[in-house]
């Protein structure tokens, strides 16, 4: 029962808001949100160009991805900077489908894509539904408009085959409930969540990324491998988080594991500084060795901090795939006194071709820079001032 009613509430939800947004009452537009290449097959991307941490409660709304930094107490959060992991995954695809369609895999058929900035949950569900658009105009034609004027990927390009992202969990369960009513393909490189394996509810939702089902079996391992039995668990405030957390919790006791302590860590906030130094107590009062953080890498930054202020030193930190590896912690200023980090990881590859690839679109975005006659230069110029600085940084994760 509970299953049909989550299905028939998703489905109602979807019906609502695109008829909103064909009716025009939700404004939603992707011109700006992205870059396009016309193709015979549409490949849609959403990945997170810009971080934006505004937190919009009670209203489906999108504020452009670019907007100025917010400055919090003594941390800054970054709410519209250029994301350059997110940057580097859209020239990916990029890079893939001009692969493609200079090779003869595909004899007499060009690829095409459509980029979106997904810098939040709320940019995520629109996009999705821009998508979605042109297949609910074709099941249910506007009456008394002409049949026509819809907004849905570019004027004269045709419908998605196939969506690539988005990059976390939290923003891919409304997309994977959305496409699999039309039984869009949906492939993500990040979204790790367990729930998200359900085909009843997510039927066309895949990844390339193991599930955290494998990620907490692999921590256990190596809990018990070394008799770390005595721990201390925290878990990022969001879906990836809370979920790995819990499943973690389900799990320890089962093998003679006993979590000495347990918090969640909150995204920094003007009123989180409090709640991040009791944790950090909370710590050093259990007199624990080993922390397993089940967090995103985001959420995680924000904390450390707090871990160098209190002067807490040689303790191991069990890390996520998100986190431990990620270069968004490494270049926190005193992250190495903290102790020793043990994190699960990913298998890495190299793209052959792709530093000349990023090198070579780079200049041509500079020619362009600031012409109208650029298709890229409005998604570009933002990022220019770090772009060149990064543009060696060509490993990507592949998985």
């Amino acid at each position: 029962m509970r299953l049909w009613t989550l299905t028939l509430f998703w489905t109602l939800a979807q019906v609502w808001t695109l008829l909103r947004i064909t009716a025009a009452e939700l404004d939603y537009d992707s011109n700006g949100q992205g870059m396009y290449l016309s193709g015979d097959h549409i490949i849609a991307g959403l990945f997170p160009l810009f971080k934006n941490n505004k937190h919009v409660g009670g209203q489906i709304a999108l504020e452009p991805c670019n907007n100025v930094p917010d400055v919090i107490q003594a941390f800054t959060v970054f709410r519209g900077t250029p994301n350059k992991h997110g940057f580097h995954l859209m020239q990916a695809l990029r890079f893939t489908v001009e692969q493609i369609n200079n090779n003869s895999l595909l004899p007499g058929v060009r690829l095409g894509y459509q980029i979106y900035d997904i810098c939040s949950i709320p940019a995520s569900m629109l996009a999705t539904l821009d998508l979605l658009e042109p297949q609910y105009r074709a099941l249910f034609p506007p009456q008394g408009r002409g049949g026509g004027g819809g907004r849905g990927i570019q004027e004269g390009s045709r419908e998605p085959l196939a969506v690539i992202g988005p990059d976390s969990s939290s923003k891919s369960f409304t997309p994977a409930a959305l496409l699999g009513s039309y039984l869009v393909p949906q492939i993500s490189y990040e979204a790790s969540n367990e729930l998200l394996s359900n085909k009843n509810l997510y039927p066309s939702f895949f990844r390339t990324i193991p599930s955290d089902k494998n990620q907490v079996t692999a921590m256990i391992e190596l809990l018990v491998r070394f008799n770390w039995t005595w721990i201390a668990l925290l878990g990022s405030d969001n879906d990836y988080g809370l979920h790995g957390m819990q499943f973690l919790t389900q799990r320890a006791p089962l093998y003679g594991i006993c979590i000495a302590f347990q918090g969640i860590i909150p995204s920094v906030s003007a009123t989180s500084a409090t709640k991040m130094r009791q944790l950090v107590d909370g710590i050093l009062a259990t007199k624990v060795n080993t922390i397993v953080a089940f967090s995103s890498k985001s959420i995680f930054r924000g904390f450390v901090p707090y871990i160098i202020e209190k002067n807490v030193t040689n303790k191991v930190w069990i890390g996520t795939e998100d986190w431990s590896m990620a270069q968004l912690i490494l270049s926190i200023p005193g992250v190495q006194t903290i102790g020793t980090v043990i994190g699960i990881s990913v298998k890495q590859a190299d793209l052959d071709g792709f530093e000349e690839f990023e090198k070579r679109d780079f200049e041509k975005s500079m020619q362009y820079n600031g012409s109208v006659d650029s298709p890229t230069v409005d998604l570009l110029s933002p990022l220019s001032h770090w772009i060149q600085e990064s543009i060696n940084w060509t490993t990507l994760l592949l998985f």
